[in-house]
């Protein structure tokens, strides 16, 4: 997946499930910085695996620090 496109899709699923929205949003960004509670970054993280209908461990999903982060899991799925 495209860095744009993950960009892009956590950008949805934070308006989705917290009406959020995020400037500025780079594959560098401290997924923590963002200021979103944990309940919510789990249902964030529920949306992306249901749009690209993958499965994320919750093990790995403790391993995500930043969006590149992210990037580097769902590309090993």
């Amino acid at each position: 997946m495209a860095d744009d496109d993950l960009l892009k899709l956590f950008c949805e699923a934070a308006w989705e499930v917290d009406q959020r929205e995020f400037d500025g949003l780079t594959m560098q960004t401290r997924i923590s910085d963002l200021g979103v509670s944990s309940v919510a970054l789990l249902e964030i993280f529920g949306y992306v695996e249901e749009e690209l209908d993958i499965y994320l461990a919750q093990e790995d999903l403790t391993q995500v620090k930043t969006m590149g982060d992210l990037g580097k899991l769902i590309g090993r799925r």
